[in-house]
């Protein structure tokens, strides 16, 4: 009778440690997996601009350069601060934009102690909403003064300049950005005396279509 009696407890203990055995096991394989389920899942980017900010802007580094007044405010990634932009952007795709930037440089002399901050007109970014990446286009013969770019689709249209600056060329720019990197195609090029050439969008991209057939 004793021996039955003792029995009993040790049958239920076997049965009790086999149990925590499968819920140890269960924890274990959920540290392990779960981490990498969740890398594997797709980070959301939240992208936003902030508000309008009116600075100063020196076309010439000149000391007879008379400053304009421009927008800008700051485009931001997750929360943090990537790159600041002037002007409206543009929709490529659902999932791609761009925006001109602008950005500050130091016009100080070596002599003086304190930097002297001028804000400055850039090129064009693209931006990813998916990787949340943002990076430069490189347009070509694009100058940062002078050039105003019109943009339709993924095509953009624009007075770009020589390097001697005696030049200028209406300039039709196709940008074809894969999932990763970017690449820019040329396919309208015409030369234009002085700086006051322009280039209608919509006939350089039908004419450019027409000869890519």
């Amino acid at each position: 009778m004793t021996e039955s009696l003792l029995l009993v407890p040790i049958a239920a203990y076997s049965r009790l440690m086999r149990v925590l055995g499968v819920c140890k096991l269960s924890v274990l394989l959920c540290v392990v997996l779960l981490p990498q389920f969740a890398t594997g899942a797709p980070k959301i980017h939240v992208i936003t601009f902030g508000k309008w900010t009116s600075v100063l802007w020196f076309r010439d580094s000149g000391a007879d350069s008379k400053p304009q007044m421009i927008k800008i405010r700051a485009l931001s990634i997750d929360g943090r601060v990537k790159e600041y932009a002037i002007g409206a952007p543009h929709e490529v795709t659902e999932r791609l934009f761009v925006v001109r930037r602008a950005f500050r440089v130091n016009d100080s002399l070596p002599e003086e102690p304190a930097p002297h901050w001028q804000w400055q007109r850039g090129g064009w970014l693209l931006i990813d909403r998916i990787t949340g990446r943002v990076s430069p286009i490189n347009l070509p013969e694009f100058d940062v003064y002078y050039s105003a770019a019109s943009w339709y689709r993924d095509y953009v249209a624009y007075c770009g300049v020589a390097e001697d600056g005696k030049k200028t060329f209406a300039i039709v720019a196709q940008n074809q950005p894969p999932q990763s990197g970017i690449k820019n195609a040329a396919v309208e090029r015409r030369h234009r005396r002085g700086h006051s050439a322009r280039l209608s969008l919509s006939g350089a991209v039908v004419a450019a279509k027409s000869g890519a057939g």
